[in-house]
C-alpha cells in the first residue's frame, strides 16, 4: 500500500513536469515511470529541454527530501521521428544502468553526458582485459580496495583534491600518498591527464563488473 501510494505521488509529480499536450507519462510493469515529449527542434524546444532537465532534477531532490527516496532518472537523446522513440527510451535505460553503478546512486543521468561511461561499457574484450590487468589486478593484489575507492571518489569530485580528502576524511598529504601508491603499483600517475583517463576507464570497468 505504501509503495502504491508513493508511486501514485511520483506519477503525479512527473505529470506536473510533463504537462503539455505533446507530453506522455505512464507507469511500466517493472516499476519504472516513462515520460516522453515532442518538440520541433527550434530554439524554444532547446530551452524547454533544459527546463525539463532542471525540473526532473528538482523532482529527484523532492523525492529524497519528502519521501526519503533515492530516485534514478535516465534521459535519452532527442529523436526527430516518433518511430524512433524506442531509441531514446533504450538510451534512457542505459543511462539508468550506468547511473545505478555510480558513486552517487541518485539524480538525473543524461545519455548525452555519459560518453566516457558508455565508452567504458562498450570497450572490446581485449582492451578491457589489458586495462584490467594493468590497473585493477595490481591494485587488488593485496586484497584491499581502498585505492580504487580513493580514485572513484577523486573522479566523483572532478579531481578536486581538497573535496576528495574531505569526503574520505583524509589529510591532503595522505591522499597524495595514496596517489603515489597507485603510481608505484600500476605505473600510471593520476595527476597526468593521459594516465588519469586510463585510470578512470579502469575504475569504471571495475564498477560495472562489481555491480553487474
Amino acid at each position: 500500500m505504501v509503495q502504491t501510494t508513493i508511486m501514485h505521488r511520483l506519477l503525479s509529480l512527473t505529470g506536473d513536469v510533463f504537462h503539455h499536450r505533446q507530453d506522455m507519462v505512464c507507469e511500466l510493469n517493472n516499476g519504472l515511470i516513462a515520460a516522453a515529449t515532442v518538440g520541433d527542434g527550434n530554439a524554444m524546444a532547446a530551452r524547454r529541454k533544459d527546463n525539463i532537465y532542471r525540473a526532473v532534477s528538482n523532482l529527484s531532490e523532492y523525492a529524497k527530501r519528502q519521501c526519503g527516496l533515492d530516485l534514478l532518472i535516465g534521459m535519452g537523446a532527442e529523436v526527430l521521428q516518433v518511430s524512433r522513440y524506442h531509441i531514446s527510451y533504450e538510451q534512457a535505460g542505459l543511462a539508468l544502468n550506468i547511473g545505478s553503478r555510480s558513486v552517487v546512486v541518485r539524480g538525473v543521468f543524461r545519455y548525452e553526458d555519459m560518453l566516457l561511461e558508455r565508452a567504458a561499457m562498450s570497450m572490446d574484450d581485449r582492451t578491457a582485459e589489458a586495462l584490467w590487468g594493468q590497473v585493477i589486478e595490481k591494485l587488488l593484489a593485496g586484497g584491499n580496495t581502498s585505492l580504487i575507492e580513493t580514485m572513484d571518489c577523486y573522479f566523483a569530485n572532478n579531481g578536486n583534491v581538497a573535496e576528495t580528502a574531505h569526503a574520505l576524511f583524509l589529510h591532503r598529504n595522505t591522499l597524495q600518498y595514496r596517489f603515489n601508491q597507485i603510481k608505484e603499483l600500476t605505473g600510471f600517475d593520476i595527476r597526468r591527464i593521459d594516465d588519469m583517463i586510463l585510470l578512470r576507464l579502469a575504475v569504471l570497468r571495475y564498477t560495472y563488473k562489481k555491480y553487474r
